[in-house]
């Protein structure tokens, strides 16, 4: 098959997930084109990103001219170009012609790249506004019977914008030929936001398990050694990692926390370690490339994530691929109950799940675990299997190319 990939940007460093998605697809024997809106801005190049030539493969879309004669003249083309309905066009340049019409101007432009003759079997679109623009070209006729995939990934389904979405997404809803999602939180989201279920499939984002390897065996210490690692912002939990810490240390608890991450809320964070007199229990120490995340968790009795729903927005965590990346590196994970993060382990089994905003709970679990170094052994051992039977990109790639292959017959 020939996929194209649209992108807000690349590369991107946080989105590892698409990376892996895109290099399995090239490995399972596929031509891969990747369409970005624009270029990832002081980011670290991933090792896969040059090892697999993507950076060969990306096609950027142009700034859009600020000069009116530049755009009359790419409107020109676009009304000659071959691959139009005629009638549709001329709507769309009534449309176009003053004011506000200009912004679907701009949403045509960012859609050129399907202009050409090159036909595509699936347009995949990472991302709901990713999507809009070729949605909006599939409407005036552009595409040649390209079949069209998006995948919501969390932002793009902000609980507090529903009823907005209901309108916005309506054209991509009929548009597109199928939606992937990455937990049943983030599906029920979608329902609510009154996505066709016919044309909703769960696939999770994964990860290259060869490449989350322990090079030693995992063995608890003491004091046990907590990690948090994502953005700082207040849906993730830092500040409440940091509180668990502090009941920690209430209960004689010898416990410490290397926080990983950047964000708004890092000065808050740190003036809460200074203020509970925390500086030799919990380090911050920004954000790291994944070579070096890896060491983290590879020195980790156990990985916490005590995410919330956010109190302005309702937002949680979708997913959280980092809690796969931590069970395949065998450190057992405690989560929270918020959004879809619960669904990424077994609890009980490779880690535990934890009341949202309980921290007592959580200081308890903790507790119980490091106590019990048999149990913690034991998980460790569960996480690497479970995250290798359900999160290996190579499994989620052979879904996704049955999905793909699934809406091409439709047709036949």
């Amino acid at each position: 098959m020939n996929i194209a990939f649209v992108l807000n940007s690349f590369p991107v460093t946080t989105e590892t997930f698409i990376i892996n998605q895109i290099i399995d697809v090239i490995n399972k024997g596929h031509q891969v084109t990747i369409f970005a809106y624009s270029k990832g801005e002081n980011q670290v190049v991933h090792p896969a990103i040059k090892e697999n030539g993507l950076l060969e493969k990306v096609v950027y879309l142009k700034a859009f001219p600020k000069s009116k004669s530049k755009r009359v003249r790419f409107l020109n083309e676009l009304i000659a170009s071959p691959k139009h309905n005629n009638r549709k066009i001329l709507l769309a340049f009534n449309i176009l012609k003053f004011g506000k019409q200009a912004v679907n101007l701009r949403m045509l432009y960012k859609a050129q790249w399907f202009l050409t003759d090159e036909t595509f079997d699936v347009i995949h679109c990472h991302f709901a506004h990713s999507a809009l623009p070729i949605i909006a070209l599939k409407e005036l006729g552009f595409l040649n019977n390209e079949k069209i995939v998006v995948t919501f990934h969390g932002y793009d389904i902000d609980p507090s914008k529903i009823d907005l979405y209901k309108t916005k997404y309506k054209a991509l809803y009929k548009g597109c030929d199928l939606i992937t999602y990455n937990s049943i939180y983030t599906e029920q989201l979608l329902i609510k936001a009154e996505a066709p279920k016919e044309k909703l499939v769960l696939l999770p984002v994964g990860l290259d398990v060869s490449r989350f390897k322990r090079s030693t065996v995992y063995k608890p210490t003491t004091p046990a050694r907590l990690l948090f690692c994502g953005r700082l912002i207040p849906f993730k939990g830092p500040d409440n990692a940091i509180k668990i810490i502090a009941l920690l240390k209430e209960r004689n608890i010898a416990c410490q926390l290397t926080i990983i991450g950047e964000g708004d809320m890092k000065p808050t964070l740190e003036k809460m370690v200074f203020d509970a007199g925390l500086e030799q229990e919990v380090a911050i120490v920004g954000a790291k490339p994944q070579n070096e995340i890896k060491a983290y968790l590879e020195n980790s009795t156990l990985f916490i994530l005590p995410g919330i729903h956010d109190p302005e927005t309702n937002r949680a965590e979708n997913q959280g691929l980092v809690i796969q990346e931590a069970q395949a590196m065998g450190v057992p994970v405690i989560v929270s109950t918020a959004g879809g993060i619960k669904y990424g382990l077994e609890d009980g089994v490779s880690g535990c799940v934890v009341e949202e905003n309980d921290l007592n709970a959580f200081a308890d679990k903790i507790t119980s675990l490091i106590e019990n170094p048999i149990a913690l052994t034991a998980m460790s051992e569960a996480g690497i299997k479970y995250v290798r039977n359900h999160f290996d990109i190579r499994i989620l790639g052979d879904k996704l190319i049955v999905y793909y292959k699934s809406i091409l017959k439709a047709d036949e």
